[in-house]
């Protein structure tokens, strides 16, 4: 990286709070000064509110200040899901540019470490690079040491939920499931059901797997109304871990009319989820997860703050926060937007903060009139009638890490002579 690069970055990196003032004066003040510093993003899959929600939160989190500066541009890249395309645009992301910028960070979503090892260790081991890299639902392990992989809390998103469903119901239940074994973030919170049933001797009647695979919606439910058909007897309530099944799940027991006697937890939440969810005699009681727009905003500080040497952790877990219907109700929570004034921890306020990153909240997140990205190439069109479940790697194995906030920022006072 140029050396008026890694200044920038060091200059805006301290203060050891985020309640001490950042005073130093970023170099990039003088418009002429070069070159600037971007971060790319590569993502995998180019289409679902979800993924768009997720670009729309890194970029409003870009363009805030950081420090005195002008903020960081995000350049934003798509492979269509083609993993191999995917790691060639990582490369190229990692390349010199002619047009007075450097990168300084690379954001990955989705694709596996088989892919993207060989191309990310050449950049982490390249020291005229010093390039951070942050892979977000990457399918296997971090590529390297310094190589850092998140995900969401898949655990908690399991966790929240059927917790809800034993305060409700109870234990000695009949349950049906609705899941797919072939992600890696339904793996996950597998387990958490698995313990759920035994802990509280709930007898699961049905399973309809590989219900992502599905051609169609209808086929989905095809599948799910045969299970309950076929099983013939009253269910106390049903699984479905990610959004686009429990929503699906919804539909079949409100053609059956099934809502008062079958209940429905699941995962995710977004404004499709919420009207579901608040609609007159709904069946689905609660979910949890994040506001992508948040999401996003979080992933970009992942990596403006190991671009800055101040990330100390390297699997890192982003929380999840439970929903309830009850409290959709009780608030008049109808969108996403109205969500993020009623449960303002759903923002992470507190998730990977630092003093030098001007704090973002629901007004910077824009809600429904996030601005729109600044550089982000066209994804090509897909068939698919939704986006992959929330974290979509097929065998996520990163460990769990502790959440981050503050940290002391030391780089500046270690590195200085280096520069001078």
């Amino acid at each position: 990286m140029n050396s008026s690069a890694l200044l920038f970055l060091l200059s805006i990196a301290t203060a050891s709070s985020a309640n001490e003032v950042c005073t130093s004066a970023p170099p990039f003040d003088d418009a002429n000064k070069q070159p600037r510093p971007v971060i790319y993003a590569v993502m995998g899959i180019p289409t679902g509110v979800y993924f768009s929600e997720l670009i729309a939160g890194i970029q409003s989190q870009a363009s805030q200040k950081i420090g005195d500066s002008e903020a960081i541009e995000v350049r934003v890249r798509f492979s269509d899901g083609n993993e191999t395309k995917q790691a060639e645009l990582i490369e190229a992301a990692s390349q010199s540019h002619d047009d007075g910028t450097t990168t300084v960070g690379i954001l990955t979503v989705d694709g596996s470490a088989e892919k993207f090892c060989p191309v990310i260790d050449s950049i982490l081991n390249d020291a005229s690079k010093e390039i951070a890299i942050v892979s977000f639902d990457m399918d296997g392990d971090a590529c390297s040491s310094n190589h850092v992989v998140t995900t969401q809390d898949d655990a908690g998103m399991a966790t929240l939920p059927l917790e809800e469903a034993v305060s409700e119901f109870g234990q000695s239940l009949k349950v049906g499931y609705v899941s797919d074994m072939n992600y890696a973030p339904l793996k996950n919170r597998d387990e958490v059901w698995k313990t759920f049933k035994a802990d509280n001797n709930w007898t699961q009647v049905f399973f309809v797997e590989d219900a992502a695979g599905f051609s169609s919606a209808e086929a989905l439910q095809s599948a799910i109304q045969k299970a309950i058909d076929d099983n013939g007897m009253p269910i106390d309530f049903i699984y479905a871990p990610w959004d686009y099944l429990s929503v699906n799940t919804v539909k079949v027991l409100e053609d059956s009319n099934l809502t008062t006697e079958t209940a429905v937890y699941g995962a995710d939440i977004n404004d499709e989820d919420i009207s579901v969810m608040t609609a007159a005699g709904s069946p689905w009681k609660a979910t949890a997860g994040g506001n992508p727009r948040a999401i996003g905003a979080a992933l970009f500080r992942m990596v403006a703050l190991a671009a800055s040497g101040e990330l100390e952790e390297t699997q890192i877990k982003i929380p999840s926060t439970l929903v309830t219907q009850s409290f959709l109700l009780e608030n008049d929570v109808n969108t996403l937007d109205d969500l993020d004034v009623a449960m303002p921890e759903i923002l992470l306020p507190d998730f990977l903060q630092t003093c030098w990153i001007e704090p973002i909240g629901y007004d910077s997140l824009g809600g429904s009139q996030a601005s729109s990205p600044q550089d982000v190439e066209t994804a090509s069109p897909t068939q698919k009638p939704t986006s992959a479940p929330t974290t979509s790697a097929k065998d996520d194995k990163a460990s769990s890490a502790t959440s981050l906030a503050t940290f002391p920022l030391t780089l500046g006072l270690v590195l200085a002579p280096w520069l001078v």
